[in-house]
């Protein structure tokens, strides 16, 4: 399995296409990891990052400051 090697701040350039696909590709590699792994553990810390990108770019659509994670 290879999960992209991608720093939470690198995805702010990424369109929200690319970051769906990313995410979508992310969720279907899981099943392949082993659940104590590195590789999960990575996986799963860049689908949070993703997680609060996609909040970040609500929040800044609609006028609001600084979301939550």
């Amino acid at each position: 399995m290879m999960i992209p090697d991608f720093k939470p701040c690198e995805l702010c350039a990424l369109s929200d296409d690319e970051l769906n696909a990313l995410f979508a590709y992310i969720r279907n590699q899981l099943s392949e990891t082993k659940p104590d792994s590195v590789e999960r553990t990575k996986a799963l810390d860049l689908l949070d990052a993703i997680r609060i990108e996609f909040k970040r770019r609500i929040a800044k659509r609609f006028g609001w400051i600084n979301p939550a994670p």
